[in-house]
Parts: structure tokens; C-alpha cells; sequence
């Protein structure tokens, strides 16, 4: 996802949010599941805390290492 997210902002001149809210939200609505995509209170989420110093990492940095890992709300490895 880091390479996508990178193309998005190099090739195609997004933003970085907009590039990681493609990433997420419009992958969610384009597979019709509007209730994945987003954090909000209340959902299950699965997330991944990059090593990156910010969000915009992304765009500069190809092969970035997860930290940590969450599926459906829980811990999962690395």
C-alpha cells in the first residue's frame, strides 16, 4: 500500500491526505462497503502503525516497516 499511496502523490499529484483517503474511504465505497474505510467509535478497525516520522513518508520512502498491528480491534504480529 506504501507504493500506492506513493504513485498516487508522485505520478498523479494528490495530496497526502487525499492519496491515503483514496487508499482507505475510496477503496471502501469502490467494494461497496461503506461501513469499513474509516475509523470511527463503535467500529472494529484493522490498522498498521508504520515506522515513518509522518504521513506523508509515503510519498518519499518505498519498503517502510510496520510497528504494530491491529485486525478487527485486537493486536495481531508484525
Amino acid at each position: 500500500m506504501p507504493l500506492v499511496v506513493s504513485l498516487a502523490i508522485n505520478h498523479f499529484g494528490m495530496t497526502v491526505g487525499e492519496a491515503l483517503r483514496a487508499a482507505t474511504l475510496g477503496g471502501a465505497q469502490a467494494l461497496r462497503t461503506p461501513e469499513l474505510g474509516g475509523m470511527a467509535r463503535g467500529r472494529y478497525a484493522d490498522i498498521v502503525a508504520w515506522d515513518a516520522d509522518h504521513e506523508g513518508a509515503f510519498a518519499w520512502s518505498y519498503g517502510l516497516r510496520p510497528l504494530r498491528v491491529w485486525r478487527g480491534g485486537e493486536p495481531a504480529l508484525a
